[in-house]
């Protein structure tokens, strides 16, 4: 039965400068995951999972179940050197909401000495994502299939291209650097990039997909391509003196925060391969790659999400069929399931060290998205006496 590791400390590299802040917040509580009737239905009458509807609801967070969640904290988004001393402000291991899941993150003091003093606040004038549908603001709702009610609800009050009834954590770590929501780059109508862009897309993968395994082509290394051409086409823009009001000044992209949230669905497909774990050593070497190209084409500041507990997603329910008593640990989440999680996090963890040493110009920032998702599960009905992430109890839940 895997356990949900411990915060995963890992200290920015960087001597450039730091940032710190303290603030009395209230952030909305939002919580996008995958979602099926028919899955929730079977997971709330197995006789396997003891629990009643409200238990099963645990696994699906509403915005308006609770709708401020105030939390005391020292808080920095991330910027080259992160600083804050976690002791002396007393954060309790450094817990902070976020998109309604608590990243459970210690920052590190590495410049300005052990209290961080005078160091200046965040200030990224661009952001770079790369990743899923877990940050996908609206690239697979412009090129597929838009996205429909209860999508966007919230806090939109209506569909927004997320896959999440309100916003996701890309869009709460651009609120916090006082910019703009990242606009798709795939989406041609309407979107402003003079403060970044979103490259990710809904169902993307780390490797390339092959006619054995079909899906998504934008995988990651697409788009770490679309970036290079992105850059490439907006210097050109610039040197032609055109109207650049939407795009980004060329100098930003090396000073610009590039975050990675991707991996997901490359662990959940290796469920149906006949030894899934052989996979990881590809995914982390692909996953390499397509960082060192960020690194290439100017990008120094990197966040990195490792994958959420998969084996808690009420759609995993689905795909087990064959259940015994082992089958799940003691929140219902499928315990093969997060042990593959478990190892790709710990391949990814071991490589981000040695990227740290290997890209010496690179601030890397490891965010324990596992343990941070896997402690909200455990708690929820501590947090929250929540429906689902649409706002309608299981029984509702519309299908797909």
């Amino acid at each position: 039965m895997p356990k949900p590791p411990g915060p995963i400390l890992l200290q920015p590299n960087s001597s450039g400068p730091g940032c710190q802040g303290q603030f009395y917040c209230d952030l909305p509580l939002e919580f996008s995951s995958h979602f099926s009737r028919p899955g929730m239905e079977r997971y709330k009458n197995d006789p396997l999972y003891k629990k009643d509807k409200d238990d099963v609801a645990t696994h699906l967070i509403n915005e308006e179940a609770k709708r401020l969640i105030k939390v005391e904290h020292s808080l920095c988004i991330f910027i080259r050197a992160v600083a804050l001393n976690i002791a002396k402000r007393k954060m309790e291991g450094g817990k902070i909401w976020v998109y309604g899941v608590l990243v459970s993150l210690v920052l590190m003091s590495v410049a300005g000495g052990a209290e961080g003093k005078g160091l200046a606040p965040c200030n990224f004038p661009a952001v770079y994502n790369f990743g899923d549908s877990n940050s996908d603001t609206g690239a697979f709702s412009a090129t597929a299939s838009p996205t429909q009610l209860p999508d966007g609800q919230t806090f939109f009050g209506k569909p927004a291209g997320r896959g999440c009834d309100g916003r996701l954590i890309i869009d709460f770590i651009a609120e916090e650097l006082g910019i703009p929501y990242l606009s798709p780059y795939l989406d041609s109508v309407g979107s402003n990039f003079s403060h970044g862009a979103n490259f990710a897309y809904g169902g993307a993968t780390i490797l390339r997909q092959t006619w054995q395994s079909p899906g998504i082509p934008f995988h990651l290394a697409v788009q770490a391509t679309q970036f290079s051409q992105f850059k490439a086409r907006t210097i050109d823009i610039y040197n032609q003196g055109k109207n650049t009001s939407r795009f980004p000044r060329p100098e930003d992209f090396s000073k610009a925060l590039y975050t990675l949230d991707i991996g997901q669905n490359d662990v959940y497909t290796s469920t149906w391969s006949s030894n899934p774990l052989s996979i990881i050593p590809d995914l982390i070497d692909n996953f390499t790659q397509a960082l060192q190209t960020l690194y290439d084409q100017g990008g120094r500041a990197f966040w990195i999400h490792n994958v959420g507990p998969n084996g808690c997603l009420p759609g995993a329910q689905n795909n087990i069929w064959n259940r015994t008593q082992e089958t799940f640990d003691k929140n219902g989440c499928i315990n093969s399931w997060n042990e593959r999680v478990v190892e790709f996090n710990r391949q990814l963890k071991d490589r981000v060290i040695k990227l740290r040493a290997q890209l010496p110009e690179a601030a890397i920032t490891y965010v324990d998205v596992y343990t941070a998702k896997y402690n909200l599960i455990s708690n929820a009905k501590n947090l929250v006496g929540a429906t689902s992430a649409s706002g309608l109890s299981p029984a509702e839940l519309p299908d797909g």
